[in-house]
């Protein structure tokens, strides 16, 4: 239990630290498309590498379908993510983006006939009252310019609920027996080809340089480990302790945006923190009934 605990908090920080690094990439003005790009090339590396250790590629009609589904839903949230942070604070959208959750709890008994436990729906009360305070605390910080920051508190709202998809489709994919290292693979390489799709049609920029590829390869990492940490954890332990623990990443990131990036830690966004909090413990507990 030991190690899978540490398997789960390190998943906690690389999500954390990634959502940091994202704010701090889009700063300044640098080729979006670009930077996810650079990340798929690392990602689709490490799994390329992975299937070859393990027994190769196996690309059935399920394991296509639904890694083509999720890459494209998973490179859309983190557009919408990338785009809602150049408005935003660090720590506001990565609490809603890291509630993303909550839109597999909505959509599992619906297309998959599971029950939506008492706990489940006093878990998606505290994210939406948690979107709303971080959104209120995003607001209430720019002023006059409340109008702009409703546009990518909404960009980070629908990044949340794309990432919240593609979890949706890794569960049908699961249900399905998809091959998942093939299928992690196909999702990197959404991001390797889309990035310079969306750097072509939306920034007219392909330009990399060497600052760019530094955030890549560091995001790219990360990216890794956020996923692999997280399957260490619940190989070791039990996932009803593993998941919660690394979907807190966003309590990281708050905690480092304030130090790093001097970002005002108001009132609004502790309560908002600790309703996400609660609608994480709440899923825990729906997880044990």
């Amino acid at each position: 239990m030991t190690a899978s605990i540490i398997f789960a908090v390190s998943s906690m920080f690389s999500a954390g630290l990634n959502d940091l690094l994202f704010k701090r990439y889009v700063l300044k003005d640098r080729p979006k498309g670009m930077y996810i790009a650079l990340i798929g090339l690392v990602w689709s590396c490490f799994y390329l590498v992975l299937c070859t250790l393990t027994g190769g590629l196996h690309f059935d009609s399920d394991t296509l379908l639904y890694g083509f589904i999720s890459g494209g839903v998973l490179l859309t949230a983190n557009i919408f993510l990338l785009e809602g942070f150049k408005g935003i604070d660090a720590s506001v959208g990565s609490t809603i983006y890291r509630l993303n959750f909550m839109v597999v709890i909505v959509l599992a008994p619906i297309f998959l006939a599971e029950q939506l436990a008492l706990w489940k729906v006093v878990g998606l009360m505290f994210a939406v009252a948690s979107v709303f305070l971080m959104s209120w605390s995003q607001g209430s910080n720019q002023g006059t310019k409340s109008q702009t920051v409703s546009r990518f508190i909404i960009l980070a709202i629908m990044a949340s609920i794309f990432r919240g998809l593609m979890g949706f489709f890794y569960k049908v994919g699961a249900m399905h027996g998809v091959d998942y290292n093939s299928f992690l693979l196909i999702n990197a390489l959404f991001w390797l080809f889309g990035g310079p799709i969306y750097s072509i049609i939306s920034e007219k920029n392909l330009g990399v340089n060497r600052i760019v590829i530094v955030y890549g390869i560091v995001s790219g990492l990360l990216c890794v480990g956020i996923a692999s940490f997280l399957l260490l954890s619940v190989k070791y332990g039990e996932a009803i302790v593993a998941v919660p623990i690394a979907q807190l990443s966003f309590v990281v990131t708050m905690v480092l945006s304030v130090v790093l990036l001097k970002e005002q830690l108001t009132l609004y966004k502790v309560v908002g923190i600790i309703c996400a909090v609660g609608a994480i413990a709440s899923l825990a507990l729906a997880s044990q009934y």
